[in-house]
């Protein structure tokens, strides 16, 4: 949301050929993205939180560790 107002997804999708669809992603009356797969990172770029966006995109997460087959818990 910026200037409280949402961003829209626009899914066009051809019936008899579903490889043929597009998306747009819109904003009062400005294009933000249009393509096969509009890509909604743009939005955080438009409205300034991609830098917040790409740090919890890329953060490293903890795996647990592997136990022996044996044990449950």
């Amino acid at each position: 949301m910026k200037d409280e107002v949402a961003y829209i997804k626009w899914h066009f999708r051809c019936r008899w050929d579903p490889e043929h669809g597009f998306e747009v992603i819109t904003h009062k009356d400005r294009v933000i993205d249009i393509g096969p797969e509009a890509d909604v990172f743009k939005i955080n770029q438009d409205n300034g939180t991609y830098q917040e966006s790409d740090e919890l995109k890329y953060r490293e997460w903890e795996v647990p560790k592997k136990k022996k087959w044996q044990q449950f818990w």
